[in-house]
């Protein structure tokens, strides 16, 4: 690819309501999300995306150890990850950092966005007093564990995912 980006021109922040479309075409924008996430649907809210997902939104945003951040360029959002602060009793009580839902728009993958997100996602957690940073990406990614061990992740664990069947209609309920 020939395209050029001006890593001064983009500004990672947090998402708000007004991203929420972008950020679910991110997560759809793949061979595994794409068959997995609602791009468009019936129940649209008035941010172009299923109450569900503004729901999940609501959610985050109220959590203090959640942040849904955007890559900004421009104007256009390029990138998504979801940063969660979890503290924990495991490693002499260690806080960690774990990242979720990792997106970099594909007509602007392989040009160092994704290096330069996790500069900042390492620079958050040493904010944050985060002794480790995880995350889990699907098996199928093999393009992905690449990129993750060049940045110093190591596969050290077995992660495992249990699907649970819900109506996703009511995903607002209180969880107690």
């Amino acid at each position: 690819m020939n395209k050029k980006i001006d890593l001064d021109k983009i500004k990672i922040r947090l998402a708000d309501e007004s991203d929420l479309a972008a950020v679910v075409n991110l997560l759809a924008d793949d061979e595994l999300g794409k068959n997995r996430e609602v791009v468009d649907d019936n129940r649209n809210t008035d941010y172009g995306v299923s109450k569900n997902y503004l729901t999940a939104y609501n959610r985050i945003k109220n959590d203090p150890n959640h942040m849904l951040v955007v890559m900004d360029y421009f104007d256009e959002i390029v990138g998504t990850l979801q940063f969660i602060i979890i503290p924990t009793l495991t490693f002499n009580g260690c806080t960690r950092a774990e990242i979720e839902g990792v997106r970099i728009k594909s007509a602007y993958r392989q040009l160092g966005l994704g290096k330069f997100f996790f500069k900042w996602v390492k620079e958050t957690a040493l904010k944050n007093n985060c002794g480790i940073i995880q995350l889990t990406t699907n098996n199928a990614r093999v393009g992905a564990q690449s990129f993750y061990k060049s940045l110093g992740f190591v596969d050290s664990h077995c992660g495992m995912k249990m699907m649970l069947e819900i109506d996703k209609i009511e995903i607002d309920k209180k969880i107690i």
